[in-house]
């Protein structure tokens, strides 16, 4: 422990970076991190201190798929950070994850309660070779295979399904991220060092999209004043049919943090 978390790590395809993932970039910078954006093709408009690397060093491109049923690169990104966590170490943080401080090294791993009852794989601290990255990556690769970080419940059904020999079912939007880390962690009895909410997410998938891009309210500064980071649901943005390359409210938190990390500059 002691020091920031580096490197952290970021995976980007398909669309053009957006202004909130060249300001998630910019942010990181900003803190001291040293920053890699891996690709498996040029970028344009990366902000300046970014390292900009080939994502073949972590996965062959033949891996890389989308996932027709959520319209999203959500699937193969986690199974991308898990395996990159488990070669590297470092901190994983998601394209739409602001740094509004640094990150340090406060425990041998960096997890973060999401909800109640799971966990955020949008920001994962883990150092290379750490069991909890192995057991990770062993869940990505075998989603189907019961395993005993599962449910007993889920656990019979996987079974069952093997004896007879049934076709696997679709993979669940969140089950090779926040669920998959929420059991490996839960089994691992790495709970306790589970970091609140708060501290990183200041506000929820379920809350209004817009809170960011208007003028804030006290009670939205406050939380978000307490926080190390803010995550920006980029997803949600995108289903709420938010252009968020837009230009803002000058007095908006997200038109406030643009004009503090300057990621264009």
């Amino acid at each position: 422990t002691g020091g920031v978390w580096n490197p952290v790590i970021q995976f980007w395809h398909g669309r053009p970076l957006g202004r909130i993932e060249r300001l998630s970039l910019a942010s990181f910078v900003a803190q001291g991190h040293e920053v890699r954006l891996y690709s498996y093709g040029p970028l344009e408009r990366v902000p300046r201190g970014v390292q900009c690397v080939d994502a073949r060093e972590i996965l062959p491109e033949k891996r890389l798929y989308f996932d027709t049923r959520h319209g999203s690169w959500a699937q193969f990104s986690d199974i991308f950070r898990f395996e990159a966590l488990r070669k590297l170490g470092g901190l994983w943080a998601d394209s739409d994850m602001i740094a509004l401080r640094p990150i340090e090294k406060a425990h041998e791993v960096l997890i973060v309660r999401e909800s109640r009852s799971q966990l955020a794989s949008a920001l994962v601290g883990i150092p290379a070779g750490h069991p909890l990255a192995r057991r990770l990556v062993w869940g990505v690769q075998h989603p189907w295979l019961p395993h005993r970080h599962d449910p007993w419940k889920v656990r019979l059904q996987k079974t069952a399904r093997l004896v007879r020999r049934e076709p696997p079912p679709p993979i669940g939007w969140a089950d090779l991220g926040p669920k998959l880390l929420t059991q490996v962690v839960a089994d691992m009895g790495l709970m306790h060092l589970v970091e609140p909410t708060h501290n990183y997410l200041p506000y929820a998938w379920s809350d209004p999209v817009t809170l960011p891009f208007e003028p804030p309210t006290l009670e939205f500064m406050a939380a978000v004043m307490r926080s190390k980071t803010v995550h920006m649901w980029q997803y949600m943005i995108d289903r709420a049919g938010l252009d968020a390359d837009a230009a803002f409210a000058e007095n908006s938190l997200f038109e406030t943090w643009w004009r503090r990390f300057q990621p264009d500059a």
